[in-house]
């Protein structure tokens, strides 16, 4: 598995440095957050058996929460953010305290690409040590710690970014995500909107509608309606409705949600270039843990010009069991999922899955109670194969099983004629409440005249 150690955390750049400025000169505010006079401890504090409970209701609170990352913290009222924002956390430091949104939303919260802030980060991987770039957009950098019941609302990340080439790291990533670029931790019952549309012109972009990267953490009972376009030109993208990327043994989404429209597009100038562009409804690329009670009814879209193929999923973009088991069940989408390809041969996409190639390390992949209204199309160019799949466009099933996988939805490619059209799965002329209780999915789910609902209780504040 991956062995991170965090080598040097780099000074924010650009219009950052003055909005870290303004928090650290603003000391009253900053303090306030953790330092309450016995008048005001009423207001501002709440006994708790772990200690302090710090109520946020200002934008300067929120800020400091990145001066005290193991604490306990509340929404004490809705915040619109209205300068520049860093986000709070990083690998070497991240959140790991605890905050409760008590259903209150953080809105407006903007970025451009231009302003990313890198860390350098060593990582092993078995025996090979690399140096990386890591950079964030989102209110957290990187959360560690528990974040529930509330929104982030409103979100905008734009702009074109490019790594710094001073630092020279092997390899450099940005994680994209309204709440967080990478989660560690647990995220429960947390709603965003918003739009993020940018180019990265050299690093690799894992970008989510909720979180970027989700390592070994749990999201549930969350739900997105961000759009997302990202292009890169010499790196690989995967964006996702939800997650962009989720790794790891302990890795969970559940009863999770989005809707809104994901592109991924990588454009190079070097048709050789050996790097994928992944698009999924929910996440892009699963490489360990479990996805169970996911919808997606946002469009799918994934374009490549390169060397390697594209991959387009309802739900999930593609499988890699390098190094965990997978599990996906109780799964549906509905909007149209479109993969092309250029340069190279081949270009996937299913209903709910884009594709799952069993690499040949024994991990186990379990897919159960699958179900599309998808309209799916694969394209290519100079390509030799376009697979397209109602709900899986290539599914190998070595070390693998597959139950329960209904479709209403179509499949078509254009390509050379030795292009597959995969219809597995049982057709359904409509979806009806009978295909559910077939698969014995939960009573939070619901069919009513052909439209599928997955019902997540909405924000209160308590």
């Amino acid at each position: 598995m991956k062995n991170i150690k965090m080598l040097l955390t780099l000074a924010p750049v650009l219009f950052l440095v003055a909005a870290c400025g303004e928090i650290s000169s603003s000391s009253s505010e900053s303090s306030s957050v953790n330092e309450t006079s016995s008048s005001e401890a009423s207001s501002s504090e709440a006994s708790s058996s772990e200690g302090i409970v710090h109520v946020i209701t200002t934008e300067a609170h929120l800020a400091a929460i990145a001066n005290h990352l193991d604490e306990d913290y509340t929404l004490g009222a809705n915040i619109t953010l209205s300068g520049a924002w860093t986000p709070i956390g990083t690998q070497a430091n991240p959140f790991t305290g605890t905050l409760d949104g008590m259903g209150y939303s953080i809105n407006g919260l903007t970025m451009t690409a231009e302003s990313i802030v890198y860390e350098s980060v060593e990582e092993t991987v078995a025996t090979v040590t690399t140096l990386k770039g890591v950079g964030y957009l989102g209110l957290f950098g990187v959360n560690a710690g528990a974040i529930t019941n509330m929104g982030v609302y409103g979100v905008d990340f734009t702009g074109t970014g490019t790594f710094d080439g001073a630092f020279s790291p092997d390899e450099f990533r940005i994680h994209v995500g309204a709440l967080a670029g990478i989660n560690l931790g647990t995220i429960n019952h947390v709603n965003s909107t918003g739009n993020f549309s940018f180019l990265s012109t050299d690093a690799r972009v894992r970008a989510g509608g909720l979180v970027g990267l989700n390592s070994n953490g749990t999201i549930q009972m969350s739900e997105s309606s961000v759009n997302i376009s990202v292009t890169t030109n010499l790196n690989k993208v995967a964006t996702g409705g939800l997650v962009g990327e989720t790794e790891g043994t302990t890795a969970l989404l559940s009863r999770v949600k989005a809707t809104g429209q994901v592109s991924a597009t990588m454009n190079s100038a070097d048709p050789l270039l050996e790097c994928q562009a992944y698009a999924g409804g929910v996440v892009a690329v699963q490489q360990g843990g479990t996805v169970n009670d996911a919808f997606a009814s946002g469009s799918v879209t994934s374009s490549i010009n390169g060397a390697k193929p594209s991959y387009a999923g309802g739900v999930v973009g593609t499988f890699d069991n390098e190094f965990d088991d997978l599990v996906l069940s109780n799964a549906f989408a509905s909007g149209t999922v479109s993969a092309t390809s250029i340069t190279n041969p081949k270009a996937y996409a299913g209903g709910i899955l884009g594709r799952y190639e069993d690499k040949g390390f024994g991990h186990v992949i379990a897919v159960s109670n699958l179900l599309s209204g998808s309209a799916v199309e694969a394209h290519t160019t100079t390509a030799t194969k376009a697979y397209s799949g109602t709900l899986i466009s290539d599914f190998n099933l070595t070390n693998s099983t597959l139950t329960n996988a209904y479709f209403s939805g179509t499949a078509t490619f254009t390509g050379k004629s030795n292009g597959t059209l995969d219809l597995v799965g049982a057709a359904q002329t409509t979806l009806d409440v009978m295909t559910v209780t077939t698969m014995g999915w939960p009573d939070y789910w619901t069919i009513e005249a052909g439209v599928v609902s997955l019902m997540i209780p909405m924000l209160s504040n308590v």
